[in-house]
């Protein structure tokens, strides 16, 4: 059965098949589909449409539905604006309508966070639109893991509205094969993409308007052209060390200089929180490596902080590593957990690396 394995990532959707070199366009071009959506008189809607409309109509976004994955109102006052549940099935529908062929099995990597009503929220919503559903996968398992039998490596996933550290442990099953196994995870709501893009796009703003005196975040359009290249800036590998920006204005163009301190200095107190999340997550759990993934390429200052704080080798995943690492292991990788109603795999199989031999 041919598989098609999404990346159901608060802050956008990746998709992946197996044996591909790069992950699918789900939505135009983009081969992201952001998890906001414009909910605007009784019309809805969601991904790059809705990215593209953000500071012009900033009082109808709704941006936290695949964080919240819920059947509480949008807006408790006016019933008419649904629920977060029913945004997510829209989302989801308008991509697997594009990408889904007859016969497709669609597997799901999700968030570690989610409680175990929030999955049976996503496997109802699955259900709802027809999708054939192998299963759940916390993100964790779905990653390209450094596994040496008895260690363990924490995953730091970086969300739209907050941060889920997760400890997984390599170790034998019941039946003596070598596997990973998920263990504690810890939130972190105080940190996500959407606070720290929010500091960069003000730090750069105030860039502009130190320079040249030009305020590119008193216009929705330029705010709007200053939210796009923040977002791509964060969804590739990350901003050079001093990397040129340049807005257009009515055929005027304004420039400045973005550097790597800019930004780490605008979000000095966030990256601190994180780093002392982290910290405490691994404190009575030592780990082999720090793996961060799930959200934008790089956050400037993050792998300076950490290496500081918790002297632990750290690796960033590339945006869609989970889609395209779960289309490769599905399904003979992964074993289910024993949990009715929720096909929630929380053992993968992996043949393990020999642990080194210390040091002469």
């Amino acid at each position: 059965m041919p598989i098609l394995a999404f990346d159901i990532h608060d802050a956008g959707i990746r998709v992946a098949r197996p044996g591909a070199d790069e992950t699918l366009r789900v939505d135009g071009s983009s081969r992201c589909s952001p998890g906001i959506a414009i909910v605007s008189g009784g019309s809805v809607t969601t991904g790059m449409e809705a990215e593209r409309r953000v500071c012009f109509a900033p009082s109808a976004v709704r941006d936290q539905f695949w964080h919240t994955l819920s059947a509480d109102r949008l807006d408790a006052k006016d019933a008419r604006l649904g629920n977060h549940a029913e945004l997510a099935r829209t989302h989801l529908q308008r991509i697997c309508e594009a990408l889904l062929e007859s016969g497709d099995q669609a597997v799901f990597a999700v968030s570690a966070g989610y409680t175990p009503k929030q999955l049976g929220v996503i496997v109802a919503i699955a259900r709802d639109l027809g999708v054939a559903l192998g299963g759940l996968v916390p993100r964790p398992l779905a990653c390209d893991a450094q596994a040496v039998q008895g260690e363990r490596f924490l995953f730091l996933d970086l969300g739209l509205h907050g941060s889920v550290s997760s400890v997984v442990e390599a170790v034998a099953s019941e039946d003596g094969e070598p596997c990973l196994a998920m263990g504690e995870s810890q939130v972190c709501p105080e940190v996500g993409i959407r606070a720290l893009r929010r500091r960069w796009v003000k730090a750069i703003g105030g860039e502009f308007l130190r320079t040249s005196r030009f305020d590119p975040l008193h216009d929705a359009g330029t705010e709007q052209q200053l939210h796009e290249i923040v977002q791509a800036m964060a969804d590739s590998v990350g901003p050079a060390d001093a990397e040129p920006l340049e807005l257009r204005v009515e055929g005027r163009s304004h420039q400045v200089t973005v550097t790597q301190r800019l930004l780490a200095d605008a979000t000095q107190d966030l990256i601190r929180t994180l780093t002392a999340h982290v910290r405490s997550a691994i404190k009575a759990t030592p780990v082999r490596e720090i793996v961060i993934g799930g959200g934008p390429g790089r956050v400037p200052g993050l792998e300076l902080a950490l290496s500081h704080q918790t002297d632990t080798p750290i690796r960033w995943l590339d945006p869609g590593a989970s889609a395209m690492e779960l289309a490769r292991l599905w399904p003979q990788d992964f074993e289910r957990a024993p949990e009715p109603g929720v096909p929630f795999h929380t053992w993968r199989r992996e043949p393990l690396a020999p642990r080194p031999e210390p040091a002469e």
